[in-house]
């Protein structure tokens, strides 16, 4: 399947959430709500025609209201992580314009990650090797990340876009980041993506889709 419907999407969300040890909040549909209504207001070129970053959650122009709305894989997954990312405190317009910054690079890397055979995602025995003091430990042997890096200053804006961000491919890119963009006085948002991504898109595939309006009878 090349599409899911909404409540395909919010079910797998939900279910994923329940599997990462976390019970999703009694507001999550609202949540997911707002945070789609959100990607469709804010605009996507300025008064002097110049684009900027495209939509978070949709291909193409954002649908109008009462539209049938089929999301894709890498749609789904954005939307997750713009779950997360209110998980971390991040107000729901900051979360819409850092996955619409970041699109270009994440949508493929999670290709990517999507494409990664199960020996390559999940050598526990890479995994175990890892888990030692003072390392992060992950669920997978090849992990991908999604950081953020914000400076805190005097006047720092908790609705504004971070200073930085970046998806980085392995822990080694994300040191590299850490270094040049979270010196002291700035905080980071990290946000591992290969084992939720594989998590969700296996949620997705247990759900169906429902049809709108009454049942013929």
């Amino acid at each position: 399947m090349s599409g899911y419907k909404r409540n395909q999407v919010e079910e797998a969300i939900a279910r994923t959430l329940q599997q990462a040890g976390a019970e999703p909040a009694a507001d999550l549909r609202t949540r997911m709500k707002r945070l789609l209504e959100t990607d469709r207001a804010l605009a996507t070129d300025d008064a002097a025609g110049l684009l900027r970053p495209g939509y978070a959650f949709y291909t193409g122009a954002a649908p109008g209201r009462g539209v049938e709305v089929w999301f894709s894989p890498y749609e789904a997954f954005a939307l997750f992580l713009g779950v997360l990312l209110q998980q971390h405190r991040w107000p729901q317009g900051t979360a819409v314009r850092i996955l619409r910054q970041a699109r270009p690079k994440l949508e493929p890397e999670h290709a990517r990650i999507l494409a990664l055979a199960p020996d390559r995602r999940l050598d526990e025995a890479k995994v175990r090797r890892r888990a030692t003091p003072g390392r992060l430990a992950f669920e997978t042997s090849n992990p991908s990340f999604l950081a953020i890096a914000t400076a805190w200053g005097s006047r720092a804006d908790a609705d504004a876009a971070p200073h930085a961000l970046a998806v980085c491919a392995g822990e080694e890119e994300l040191m590299r980041f850490r270094r040049r963009n979270a010196p002291a006085g700035s905080s980071m948002t990290v946000l591992e993506l290969t084992a939720p991504a594989h998590r969700l898109a296996a949620c997705l595939d247990q759900t169906k889709p429902k049809t709108r309006g009454r049942a013929a009878r």
